[in-house]
């Protein structure tokens, strides 16, 4: 039931976004033994000033990190710990290189990070 919600969140937010931000990134996670990767690393060479939107989704479990990164300059983090606080999203506008976009899953959770530009 929760990896329905997720994925219908993960649809209604796709959705929601595409019509603010023309180009995007996503990296998924799953706890080990979930049948998914434990972590999730994408790039993305942006090269220009602009906005960008970056959030990030966990559900189950009690243990999770997502982070994005311009270089090697930590730009946002979230560290997921219980199921009170289980999203978190910022808009920044900037000068913007190669991006790095990773997330981490681990005591029964599943997580989604964002990228939006």
């Amino acid at each position: 039931m929760k990896k329905m919600i997720l994925a219908s969140l993960m649809l209604f937010i796709g959705v929601q976004c595409s019509f603010a931000y023309n180009n995007g990134i996503g990296a998924f996670a799953g706890f080990p033994g979930s049948g998914y990767a434990s972590s999730d690393t994408e790039y993305a060479n942006i090269n220009s000033y602009t906005e960008i939107w970056f959030s990030c989704y966990f559900t189950n479990g009690t243990g999770g990190y997502a982070y994005l990164k311009n270089g090697s300059s930590l730009v946002d983090s979230f560290q997921y710990q219980s199921e009170s606080v289980y999203s978190h999203s910022a808009t920044y506008t900037g000068s913007w290189n190669t991006m790095e976009l990773g997330i981490d899953c681990s005591n029964g959770s599943i997580g989604l990070a964002e990228l939006r530009w």
